[in-house]
């Protein structure tokens, strides 16, 4: 029922709310940060177990493993927006050179087992002094590619509440959610290392793993955007840990000692020819 005293407060909530709602619109849009990005864990470790090993020993020149990882940064909401920042590229930087870091070292310890002499440290193959060439009958180079997929399963843009849209121009990021399925390829080459000439190569892909993942985002005031409360480092992590050990001791396996004894004759007759020719 209308009465006078109802209508009377209407007047004065109006009264109230119109001029908020006008100074509002002459209040610049502040947008509320995500909150900070998890810390991540990405160890990856191997202890070889023992096996056959070379009747003769051999010496190998170990190479710096290569990394490469294959990231989909189409996780596009609008035109300007990918979902990738600085701080996720070098997050997941990291993560791609931690892998193939401790793929070398873990290779190190392995054909040590198999009775190698290993020869320098792991470098560059610019790096690599004639002397040393000269010493090894094998050089190694792993190769690591880190292939992921996305899926957006849901996506919502920056919004207001209607109270922030009347009185702050308050932003509240928006969200994503969806899956990340990982796997990896790794390829080990070995040379002969005074024509690098290519001796033997073998190669394994790792089974894909997929896992859910999240991240919070908002614009920000140079016109870019910031990503927050992002498990996908961490998640990729966990995925290339899961089958570290079990990709590794298949690795393991192609270091087969007779093998790599037949293949140390074809080297030397190669080693023979570039004497005098290669320099």
């Amino acid at each position: 029922m209308i009465t006078k005293k109802n209508v009377v407060k209407v007047f004065l909530l109006s009264a109230l709310l119109i001029p908020l709602a006008f100074c509002a619109g002459y209040r610049p849009a502040t947008f509320i940060i995500p909150g900070a990005n998890p810390s991540f864990d990405c160890d990856f470790d191997y202890q070889p177990e023992g096996g056959r090993k070379l009747a003769k020993p051999l010496t190998l020149l170990m190479l710096k493993a290569e990394d490469n990882m294959d990231f989909p940064t189409r996780f596009k909401l609008d035109k300007k927006f990918t979902g990738v920042t600085e701080e996720v590229k070098d997050n997941l930087d990291h993560i791609a050179k931690s892998y193939a870091h401790a793929i070398g070292d873990d290779f190190k310890e392995m054909v040590t087992m198999r009775g190698f002499r290993i020869q320098g440290a792991l470098q560059e193959q610019s790096e690599v002094t004639w002397l040393q060439r000269e010493q090894s009958d094998f050089c190694l180079k792993p190769n690591v590619d880190i292939v992921i997929s996305d899926q957006v399963i849901s996506s919502s843009s920056p919004d207001q509440s209607f109270a922030d849209r009347l009185m702050t121009n308050k932003y509240n990021p928006g969200s994503v959610t969806g899956k990340l399925s990982v796997k990896a390829r790794i390829k080990l080459d070995i040379f002969e290392p005074l024509s690098w000439q290519l001796l033997w190569t073998k190669s394994i892909e790792t089974e894909q793993v997929t896992m859910d993942y999240s991240y919070r985002w908002n614009y920000a005031g140079n016109g870019g955007y910031v990503v927050g409360e992002d498990s996908r480092p961490q998640i990729i992590a966990n995925a290339l840990t899961e089958n570290y050990h079990d990709t590794m001791d298949k690795l393991y396996v192609y270091l087969d000692p007779d093998e790599l004894a037949a293949l140390s004759k074809q080297a030397l007759e190669i080693r023979k020819k570039s004497r005098g020719v290669i320099k």
